[in-house]
């Protein structure tokens, strides 16, 4: 589906000086059966990001008009995001007890 460029948590953890403004990540969280892409968005810093849901056509345009750089999922140390946290609170979790960091999700 997507044809861009695409990077590893190891390419994500190299430290650098500098702030890029021109490079955009997107991370997709989940493909919906609605028809909604779920994905994370980050301008400079691929560890600072928003989730947004978009139709899976907008979603296409978006990341080719920005030209992103698409991340893995499963490496992304922020993986763990608003998506894990509802499904997290629907398990009938208590509400004052915190949720699981990265790597300790059940």
């Amino acid at each position: 589906m997507h044809t861009m460029e695409s990077v590893t948590h190891d390419d994500l953890t190299t430290p650098s000086n500098d702030f890029d403004t021109t490079k955009k990540f997107v991370r997709v969280i989940e493909e919906r059966s609605d028809g909604f892409v779920e994905f994370a968005f980050a301008i400079g810093d691929p560890e600072l990001e928003v989730e947004l849901l978009m139709y899976a056509s907008a979603f296409e345009e978006f990341c080719t008009i920005n030209q992103v750089v698409m991340i893995d999922s499963d490496e992304h140390p922020a993986a763990w995001g608003l998506h894990d946290a509802r499904e997290w609170l629907a398990k009938d979790h208590d509400p004052l007890t915190p949720p699981p960091t990265y790597g300790d999700i059940n």
